[in-house]
C-alpha cells in the first residue's frame, strides 16, 4: 500500500485502571458518540451544492449535527483539528472528490445525546468513523519542508483584539458552516472565517496567528513561529493568482502561493521554507463505504 502525506490527530481513548483493593475497579468511562447517524453518498454534486445554496459543511442546529459535502479525509481533519498535510493514508484517502460529481462525498445526519456540547462533536466524529468506516490510526511525527510563519523585520501590522464577553456556541467550538450570498463562499471552521469573493479575493479572517498558519495553502505544511500570543484583529485578502490557459499544476500551485507570500507580507509577517518536524495521524485501515445507513 502506498502512502501520501498532506493533514494530524489525537485519538480518544478510554483508560480503565485497577483501584487498590481485590474487587475494586475504576469505572469505565464511555466516549461521547452520536446518539442517531444517518450517511448516505451526496445526492449533488459540490458546484450543485454551491450554486443552490445546499449545505457544505458542518451545522449545529439545536440536539443535531449536519455534514453535507464530505470526503472521508476532511471527516477525519474535523474529528481530530489537524491539516492534510499531518494526514498519512492510502493514496485514495488523499485525492479531492470531483466537484462536479454527485455521490462523490457524504451527507450526514446526527442526533445528539442528550446533554451533550458541540466541545464534544470531534471525539464523536471519532466514534463514527471508527465504528461505521472502521478506522484505525497512530500517531507519528516527521520532519519535513514545511513554510514557517514569521515576524518580519518591522513588526506585524494588526492590532489586538479589545477583550469581550465571549456569546460561545457552535462557532467557537470548531463548528464549520458554509452559506452562499450574492456570488461569494464564507465558511467558518475553528475560529477561522473563510470568504471567496466573486472577484476571486480570498478574504482570510481570524484572532490568532496560529490560525492564520493552519488556514494558508502554499503547497507545504505552514507552522507558527512567530511567537505573538493572545487575540488579534488578522484580516487577509489574497488576490486571484494570474493563471495562464494550459498553465501546469506545478505553476499554478507557484502562482497561488507567491500570491500569498505577498499578502503575508502585508500584516507584517514573513513565510519562510524550513525543516520542521509536524505531527502525523497515520492511517492504518479506513473503508470506503460506510457499515448501516
Amino acid at each position: 500500500m502506498k502512502f501520501r502525506t498532506r493533514g494530524t490527530c489525537s485519538i480518544a481513548v478510554v483508560w480503565a485502571g485497577a483501584a487498590t483493593g481485590a474487587f475494586a475497579q475504576t469505572p469505565v468511562v464511555a466516549a461521547p458518540a452520536f446518539e442517531v447517524a444517518s450517511i448516505k453518498p451526496t445526492a449533488k454534486s459540490f458546484m450543485q451544492a454551491v450554486a443552490d445554496g445546499s449545505l457544505i459543511g458542518m451545522k449545529f442546529s439545536p440536539g443535531r449535527v449536519s455534514i453535507g459535502q464530505v470526503d472521508i479525509n476532511t471527516l477525519i481533519r474535523r474529528a481530530y483539528n489537524v491539516q492534510r498535510d499531518q494526514v498519512v493514508g492510502p493514496d485514495w484517502l488523499q485525492d479531492i472528490p470531483d466537484p462536479t460529481k454527485a455521490g462523490a462525498s457524504f451527507d450526514i445526519e446526527t442526533k445528539l445525546p442528550d446533554g451533550a456540547t458541540a466541545d464534544q462533536v470531534p471525539l464523536m466524529l471519532q466514534a463514527l468513523l471508527a465504528e461505521r468506516f472502521q478506522l484505525k490510526i497512530r500517531k507519528g511525527s516527521i520532519e519535513t519542508d514545511t513554510y514557517a510563519l514569521i515576524v518580519g523585520p518591522k513588526g506585524p501590522k494588526f492590532q489586538k483584539k479589545q477583550p469581550s464577553v465571549d456569546s460561545g456556541g457552535p462557532a467557537s467550538s470548531g463548528s464549520e458552516i458554509t452559506v452562499t450570498r450574492a456570488g461569494s463562499v464564507t465558511s467558518t471552521s475553528n475560529g477561522v472565517t473563510r470568504t471567496m469573493l466573486p472577484s476571486g479575493i480570498t478574504r482570510i479572517e481570524t484572532s490568532t496567528t496560529r490560525g492564520l498558519a493552519t488556514s494558508l495553502s502554499v503547497g507545504l505544511p505552514v507552522v507558527d513561529k512567530t511567537n505573538l500570543n493572545g487575540d488579534f484583529n488578522i484580516v487577509l485578502e489574497i488576490p486571484r493568482a494570474d493563471i495562464s490557459a494550459g498553465q501546469s499544476l506545478a505553476g499554478m500551485t507557484d502562482a497561488m502561493a507567491a500570491n500569498v507570500m505577498a499578502a503575508v507580507e502585508t500584516l507584517g509577517l514573513k513565510l519562510v521554507r524550513q525543516k520542521n518536524p509536524i505531527e502525523t495521524i497515520i492511517v492504518e485501515s479506513v473503508n470506503r463505504i460506510p457499515t448501516g445507513k
